[in-house]
Formats: C-alpha cells, structure tokens, sequence
C-alpha cells in the first residue's frame, strides 16, 4: 500500500507544496473532509467564536459588577468557563478555515445583550439572554454545517460539548435569579 500511495502522491502532485500532498492523498482516499470550509461556513464558524468570545466578557463584566459574593463566585466560574471555550472554538477555526473572521462583533453582541443597570437581577437576566442567545447560534452553526456536509467528527464534538457547557450555565443562572 505505501508504494502505491508514494507513486500516486508523486504523480499526482508534482510541483505541489508538502500540505497539498496530504489534500490529494485525502481526496483520492474518499476523505470528504479535505476540501477547507467554504467561505459561507467560516463565517458562520466566525460568527460562532465571537458568541463564545461575548459570553467570556459579559460574564467577566458581571463577575466585576456583582456586590453579592456567591454572584460573584458564579460569575467568575462562568467567565473561566467561557475563556477555555473560546481558545478551543478558535483554534479550531483557524485549524478548519485558515483564520478567524471577527470584526468586533463580540463586543456589538455584548452591547446589545450588556445590563441596563448594575443590580443582581439585572446581571443575571443579561447573563441568561445571552446564554439563550448562544444556543440558537449553537443550533444554527451545527444545523448549517451538517446540511453542507462539512460537520468534522471535531466540530460535532465541540459544538456538542461547548451547548452542553452552556445549558449547565443557564440552570446556574436560573437557579440564582430563583433565589433573589
């Protein structure tokens, strides 16, 4: 199999750089998966990275603007949360498209769902917004890629994982409003 696969890729490629190699290889051997995303599905992976990016800095402003100390804790364990979450969805993008295509639109998703006064009911009703928010765009990114056929077994795992993450803050969220 190995000098089957040598002759081809020497063949087949010829003047081709080192990763277009492995890309011909992919191909040749059914990988449906070797063509890069398409510009529509990095944008929307876009668009998902900068949720997970808005979710770290709203809840890290709460953490700050919170004067209850079990809030606090909350919302400090909400933001660490977020933080790996979004180093891990970025990665993969950059891994999946060549480069992350945000524009500062976390910072517009913070604003719109950013709370209009500093109370503790007010940090967290914006916290669940934008949680909720962020499971529709969970649903909406997976539901997009799988219709392309450009869902990874990767991605279907860390969207997967990072909604479940987020379901479990919003039962925190829930919980805490329920004890005000």
């Amino acid at each position: 199999m190995d000098y089957f696969v040598n002759a081809f890729l020497k063949a087949a490629t010829l003047g081709s750089t080192p990763s277009n190699k492995l890309l011909v290889l992919a191909k040749f051997l059914g990988n449906k998966y070797a063509s890069p995303m398409d510009e529509e599905a990095c944008k929307l992976l876009s668009l998902y990275v900068a949720f997970v990016r808005a979710l770290y800095l709203l809840h890290q402003q709460n953490h700050w603007d919170s004067q209850d100390y079990g809030e606090h804790l909350l919302f400090q364990r909400l933001y660490e949360e977020a933080s790996e979450l979004v180093d891990d969805a970025a990665e993969r993008v950059v891994g999946l498209c060549g480069e992350l295509m945000l524009t500062g639109t976390e910072t517009d998703i913070v604003k719109k769902f950013a709370p209009r006064e500093k109370s503790i009911q007010s940090l967290l009703e914006s916290s669940i917004a934008l949680e909720q928010a962020f499971q529709q765009i969970a649903k909406k990114t997976y539901d997009s890629l799988k219709e392309k056929d450009m869902i990874t077994l990767g991605l279907d795992d860390l969207i997967m994982a990072q909604a479940s993450t987020g379901e479990t803050h919003l039962y925190l969220l829930q919980q805490a409003l329920k004890g005000l």
